[in-house]
């Protein structure tokens, strides 16, 4: 799950734990970033940029039950910053 997911990564630097999260979230990013953006390629660097903000934050991230909107949140506002 992505309690243990992120534990992982953060607690261990479990890259295999990360890769999870990404696989896991990957579409749901790539889809927030889409309706916000509309433009499949400004969707897609932003989808990384997501990932890259959350391998620098996730250790602020309190409560992994969030984990999905927090996601989302960063994919709506990443698109603010291109």
């Amino acid at each position: 799950n992505d309690a243990e997911l992120l534990s992982a990564y953060v607690h261990e630097g479990s890259q295999d734990a990360f890769a999870e999260l990404v696989r896991h979230h990957v579409g749901l990013v790539y889809s927030a970033a889409l309706r916000h953006l509309r433009e499949p390629s400004v969707a897609e660097e932003v989808t990384q940029k997501v990932f890259c903000v959350l391998a620098e934050k996730a250790g602020s991230i309190r409560d992994p039950r969030v984990l999905s909107a927090w996601l989302q949140d960063v994919a709506g506002n990443r698109g603010l910053y291109l």
